[in-house]
């Protein structure tokens, strides 16, 4: 606490103690000494405790204050003489949860930390909002100064506590933090062009576009881009996976140049192609041809009537990091 005459101010730590006479001195107060005081007193009893000594006055501090106050002194000629005593108290400032967290592979920060001017904060992790974790008990991570982090989509229970020399200033609180999944937001187009008579073929080009980024892992995972027909079967195609044009990414494009098909009625599965990261505006294109099945339908008058399907499914072994989204899906396709 700050104790001010004129311009001279003395500071008194905090649970520190100075007699009267030693005060004065340090204020640079002439016009009085201790031994013409007869009384003291302070406008809160609260924050200074005053002793009386046989021929001076001890002032001793209680607890820290945000008000101005004033140490009141009595001089034996019933005159009073104000000194001025101001603290800037305790600021305490609790730790808030991080919002909008995502999961993207990398481990972050769950929480800001909170900021006091005595004590200090301590953090864990724990199993639930309701009982704080003891060490090496319920706690996910032990008690620590460090601020806790993870990497993994969930929701955590960070605990905190303020203590100051092993008194409790702040008892246990929780705070519920959430990373969320990832979230795959891809664009499915499909386009065919006109019937060939002469092959008896249809021409499709089924594009996949990333709208914003995609994380999907931090290893690359199968990317399976089937379009399904009962009514057609495969003659030839391929796939590309290319970057934006002017983007700076170094994952390398794939070209597959000789697709299989699994079976009659699956057309064409890019199953071989593998993608970590969709960037925006990064495209995977197929492009194939197929041939109408004149068995079935008579090829001058049917091939209108000719129904095909795209899909696209990413393999995640149920990572409960990635959410795939519902797709722009074309749905059904008549030709």
């Amino acid at each position: 606490m700050d104790f001010h005459w004129g311009d001279y101010i003395y500071n008194m730590e905090g649970e520190g103690e100075i007699t009267l006479s030693s005060l004065l001195e340090k204020l640079g107060v002439t016009e009085i000494t201790a031994a013409d005081v007869t009384g003291v007193s302070f406008t809160n009893p609260d924050y200074i405790e005053i002793e009386q000594l046989d021929s001076d006055w001890l002032l001793r501090s209680l607890a820290p204050f945000n008000t101005e106050e004033a140490l009141v002194l009595t001089l034996k000629n019933g005159e009073t003489v104000t000194i001025k005593v101001t603290d800037e108290g305790e600021t305490v400032t609790a730790p808030t949860p991080i919002e909008g967290l995502v999961y993207d592979g990398e481990e972050k920060a769950l929480i800001t930390a909170g900021s006091t001017t005595d004590g200090t904060f301590y953090y864990a992790i724990g199993s639930n909002a309701e009982v704080a974790p003891e060490d090496n008990t319920e706690a996910i991570t032990n008690w620590s100064t460090e601020i806790p982090k993870a990497t993994n989509a969930g929701d955590y229970y960070v605990w905190y506590k303020l203590i100051d020399n092993d008194s409790i200033i702040v008892s246990e609180q929780s705070l519920t933090v959430t990373i969320s999944p990832a979230t795959h937001n891809l664009k499915v187009t499909m386009n065919a062009g006109e019937f060939d008579t002469s092959t008896n073929t249809i021409s499709y080009t089924v594009v996949v576009e990333a709208e914003g980024d995609s994380f999907f892992g931090e290893t690359d995972h199968p990317v399976t881009i089937s379009t399904t027909s009962a009514d057609l079967t495969f003659d030839s195609g391929s796939y590309t996976y290319a970057h934006k044009e002017g983007s700076d990414h170094n994952q390398e494009s794939q070209v597959n140049e000789t697709p299989v098909s699994a079976n009659t009625e699956t057309l064409f599965t890019a199953s071989s192609l593998t993608v970590s990261h969709m960037y925006d505006g990064d495209v995977i294109t197929l492009t194939y041809t197929a041939k109408v099945d004149n068995a079935v339908y008579n090829a001058s008058e049917n091939a209108t009537q000719v129904v095909n399907t795209a899909a696209i499914t990413w393999e995640q072994s149920e990572n409960p990091n990635i959410v795939i989204i519902p797709h722009d899906m074309p749905g059904e396709k008549h030709y």
